[in-house]
């Protein structure tokens, strides 16, 4: 028996031995390159972020870059020429950009780095048409301590008149105002809630998250047509305004934000396909895109 144990341990640890150990040389560290970071609309002046990548295998935190030189180009009208940071790689401009206008940005830092640079352009801004909605389930009361509860679920209906003479790409989130009360009742704060939306329709893309709806119109492109968003509200007040928003994207900022989603989403996925999140930065990494968006309010 004694014999057998040991012919048992002697082959596993020739198993063992000649399984494939992964080396420092199967991750090689590739040079470093510029990242440059910059969502921007019609209502925020130019804001840039400047950094440098890093491999794999480096642990360091986010090297942001202080020293860049930064040019930006309306239409191919030099508007920005930006050196000062404001510390943490921010670079921020002295305009806004405007809708259906083409801008190139060039960023240089010093001869260890290849210049980069990017086109990104800022679609017009798409409105809702008109909100609808059916409450499927309502339940509101008040207790003795004057505290009020309420829950709702109901369907709505934005309806868009959707431009045939250009690209759309949409997403669609939604919010409503709340007051946070601190202990001694004097001070309050007033923010956003961001509300869970979820849609069965078929142009939805499966990239969407919980709090907002993405889809092209490239199934409905010039057509007037309708998303039916499923919402539940857990603190529901009757009379309550629920804020409406939708954002046309650009081509880039819609591939970015669905990339992006789909790389947040197998996070810690072992199984997981890895995921590359888009960048249209040239000899780097990042974006440079544009957005627009409207607001519209319902009461409910």
């Amino acid at each position: 028996m004694k014999n057998k144990v040991n012919l048992f341990l002697f082959v596993l640890m020739l198993m063992l031995s000649c399984e494939k150990s992964e080396s420092i040389v199967d991750f090689p560290i590739y040079p470093s390159k510029l990242v440059l970071n910059c969502i921007f609309n019609e209502d925020s002046l130019w804001r840039f972020q400047i950094s440098k990548s890093l491999s794999v295998l480096d642990n360091s935190n986010l090297n942001l870059i202080d020293t860049a030189k930064i040019k930006l180009y309306e239409d191919d009208v030099l508007i920005e020429n930006l050196s000062q940071s404001l510390g943490d790689g921010i670079y921020l401009g002295n305009s806004k950009p405007k809708a259906n206008k083409q801008y190139r940005v060039e960023v240089s830092v010093d001869t260890s780095f290849t210049d980069i640079d990017a086109i990104g352009l800022l679609p017009i801004s798409a409105q809702i048409s008109q909100i609808s909605y059916a409450i499927i389930d309502s339940n509101y009361y008040s207790d003795d301590w004057g505290y009020s509860y309420g829950t709702l679920k109901a369907d709505f209906n934005i309806e868009i008149d959707d431009d045939i003479s250009v690209d759309n790409y949409y997403s669609i989130t939604a919010y409503y105002i709340d007051t946070v009360y601190f202990d001694d009742s004097l001070f309050y704060e007033v923010y956003k809630q961001e509300l869970e939306l979820n849609s069965d329709d078929v142009f939805i893309d499966d990239a969407s998250e919980w709090g907002e709806v993405i889809f092209s119109d490239e199934i409905i492109n010039g057509q007037k047509f309708s998303v039916k968003v499923n919402v539940n509200i857990w603190d529901y007040k009757p009379g309550m305004k629920i804020y409406w928003t939708l954002i046309n994207h650009s081509e880039d900022y819609y591939m970015y934000k669905k990339t992006f989603n789909v790389y947040q989403s197998v996070q810690g996925n072992p199984f997981a396909e890895p995921v590359q999140v888009f960048s249209n930065i040239e000899n780097g990494y990042g974006i440079f895109a544009g957005y627009t968006s409207s607001v519209q309010e319902v009461q409910i």
